[in-house]
């Protein structure tokens, strides 16, 4: 439980890490993006899709750990004030991260979730017929650029701390 977020920045460089390879075999036009998923499962990138789906759920579980033990040990408090204020807006930076990833798969699931979601903003939804390949370099923007502020965020996050642990023990590393 006291390496949470040494957890956390492996998980995050493990997404990192898979990410690139999935970038580079994903093709990001409306007609292609979902046959571009299904070509990946025949390759390699069937399994890094997998790692890279499985650490982003970990990174969550993890993160949500970390906040409730931080918050139950009340280190809000004094010196970590600064570490808990600039934490909480990681939290958002992450569900908008792993939302827009959910959309760039584009299956019938990933369309409602598209739509309600612009609902919820009190905007038209979008029918498939409308979408275009600039909605999906929008995805692809926005699910490159929310994990590099969320980076930038984490860094921020430890700065205040006497000894940041950023990297797990060896055993919790290869576990």
């Amino acid at each position: 439980m006291r390496h949470l977020g040494a957890a956390g920045f492996l998980l995050f460089w493990m997404l990192a890490a898979s990410g690139l390879y999935l970038y580079l075999r994903f093709d990001t036009s409306a007609a292609g993006a979902y046959d571009s998923i299904g070509e990946l499962e025949w390759r390699f990138g069937g399994v890094l899709r997998s790692v890279h789906r499985y650490a982003a759920d970990a990174f969550v579980i993890v993160t949500l750990s970390h906040l409730l033990r931080e918050a139950y040990l009340g280190r809000w408090r004094a010196f970590r004030a600064f570490s808990w204020i600039s934490g909480i807006p990681l939290v958002w930076l992450l569900y908008a991260s792993g939302l827009v990833g959910y959309w760039l798969v584009w299956d019938a699931r990933s369309q409602l979730s598209f739509s309600a979601t612009l609902e919820l903003l009190y905007l038209d939804p979008v029918k498939a017929e409308q979408v275009s390949d600039r909605l999906f370099s929008l995805f692809v923007f926005l699910h490159i650029g929310l994990p590099l502020a969320l980076l930038a965020g984490m860094w921020v996050h430890v700065q205040r701390l006497g000894r940041p642990q950023t990297a797990p023990p060896r055993a919790l590393f290869f576990g």
